[in-house]
């Protein structure tokens, strides 16, 4: 069976983490601030915040943009983006204006172009999955309009546009430490990363940040984490019973709110960090190695594959006919597991545009750093056998 992967830890990141918990420094310790000065020093920033999710990191920008701009309540997003994102600016009383994507899956600056107005608060453009957006271009747009401008690096870390970082573009950046990411150290609050890009919101980004507490139950969510993500090929079929039990028994791990990040989490996004390199190689190959077994079957492909570019997840585009869910169960009956793209979260206007148009299209197939070239081969010869559906 090959199965999805949802972070590549090694034994340093499991031992991170019972230490942590042997020692009492889950909550307090000195591995935030360590943190904080590592992400200082690579990415050239002098305010950099680790906070407990990316969602944090973009609640308080979006909070302080407010204060400068009050009256404006748009901002504007990618019409595929993590429901997470759309669920944020919602909290924060704003409202969302979807926007088209390009064939890369990221937001097109045209699109921005022609949806800005006077309304505008800010635009959120992400590097999905890894593939840097036209962030210079959208800076630029941004700037001459007098709109914020949050650089959404949530799913890419230590990857660079020209001569700059992802995530140091316009007012704020973010990243973030959840499942499925460039740096993995759990699920459900387990950290990330806010850039104060704008000298101008530097003062009041770090009186917020003072009022924020430590987050709460990071052990509970830590296994939570282990069983459902790192042991998933083991405990899958087990999982749905064990969710049934736990909110039988009222034992529902307690909700997500804005604070610092834990010792616990960033203990292990340091041992993440040091180990990034060679996450990142062992990603690029096994782009690399799909894009070779895809290019005997032409009908498929990688729509965001670029020789050396390092993706968290790898989104297989079919072809036009084949629908993805029954593509999905057959895969599954071949030992493939596969996950669909982002959900639709809003009725599109435009049933031409590339967001409709690919989100039916897309599937995503299995990465992991464990798979050699026989794997990935014989992976896509299976996907032959989808034309026949």
């Amino acid at each position: 069976m090959h199965h999805l992967e949802f972070a590549d830890w090694s034994p340093a990141e499991y031992w991170s983490a019972a230490k942590s918990c042997s020692t009492w420094h889950i909550q307090e310790g000195q591995a935030s601030e360590e943190l904080e000065s590592v992400f200082r020093r690579e990415y050239g920033l002098s305010s950099i915040y680790a906070v407990n999710a990316g969602r944090t990191a973009l609640a308080i920008a979006l909070t302080l943009l407010m204060r400068r701009a009050p009256k404006r309540r748009k901002v504007i997003i990618p019409a595929y983006i993590c429901p997470s994102v759309v669920a944020q600016i919602t909290l924060c009383g704003l409202d969302t204006a979807f926007v088209d994507i390009d064939d890369d899956l990221n937001i097109a600056p045209r699109a921005i172009a022609n949806a800005l107005d006077n309304d505008t608060l800010a635009v959120v453009a992400p590097h999905m999955y890894g593939a840097p957006c036209q962030i210079a271009a959208i800076e630029g747009l941004c700037r001459d309009a007098g709109v914020g401008l949050i650089d959404d690096a949530a799913q890419v870390v230590g990857v660079r546009a020209g001569s700059r970082m992802l995530g140091t573009f316009g007012d704020f950046g973010l990243v973030s430490f959840a499942q499925s990411k460039a740096i993995v150290t759990g699920f459900g609050g387990s950290g990330g990363m806010l850039f104060v890009n704008n000298p101008e919101f530097v003062d009041e980004s770090a009186a917020f940040i003072a009022t924020l507490p430590r987050p709460s139950a990071r052990v509970r969510y830590l296994g939570c984490f282990i069983w459902s993500y790192l042991l998933h090929r083991y405990t899958n079929s087990a999982d749905y019973y064990m969710s049934r039990a736990a909110s039988r028994l009222n034992l529902r791990l307690p909700p997500i709110t804005a604070a610092r990040i834990a010792n616990l989490d960033a203990a292990v996004a340091l041992v993440q960090w040091r180990r990034l390199q060679k996450i990142m190689a062992a990603r690029i190959r096994i782009a690399e190695a799909y894009q070779v077994a895809l290019a005997k079957i032409p009908q498929f492909s990688l729509p965001q594959y670029a020789s050396g570019r390092f993706l968290t997840r790898l989104m297989l585009e079919l072809p036009t006919g084949i629908d993805s869910r029954t593509a999905r169960a057959h895969l599954l009956s071949l030992g493939i597991e596969t996950r669909m793209p982002y959900p639709e979260i809003h009725a599109s206007s435009e049933p031409q545009s590339n967001a409709t148009r690919l989100r039916a299209k897309l599937i995503e197939v299995p990465s992991s750093v464990r798979l050699g070239q026989d794997d990935i081969a014989s992976i896509c010869s299976q996907f032959i056998s989808l034309l026949a559906l």
